[in-house]
């Protein structure tokens, strides 16, 4: 292929659906399958964090081991009262992402650039 793809197949219930990836929210890896969370719910991938993260690497950054989050959505890195990192993100209703330790600096980082 040319560059990444600007939409994800999902096989759901009702068959496989195309997601546009400015619909993506996040993605979170458990166990072998991958969520992928978009506007208008849920759907699970059968490809690796890794392989997401190399294709679409310049829209979504990792936040922790099993979580990309688009970069575009991206609202606040908010410090809780324990020292632990969240992150909200538009389409999420005030559900926060929790980032790594390790992953923080590069995030804040990557926020000033946007």
């Amino acid at each position: 292929g040319s560059g990444p793809r600007s939409h994800i197949s999902a096989r759901t219930r009702k068959g496989i659906e195309l997601i546009p990836l400015d619909q993506v929210v996040y993605f979170i890896a458990d166990h072998k399958y991958v969520t992928l969370r978009h506007e208008s719910g849920e759907v699970l991938l059968d490809e690796p964090l890794k392989a997401l993260e190399d294709e679409f690497g310049d829209r979504f950054v990792r936040i922790h081991r099993n979580a990309l989050v688009a970069r575009e959505r991206i609202e606040r890195l908010q410090r809780t009262p324990l020292g632990h990192f969240q992150l909200f993100l538009k389409g999420l209703n005030g559900d926060a992402l929790i980032v790594s330790r390790r992953h923080v600096a590069g995030v804040r980082k990557m926020m000033q650039q946007l």
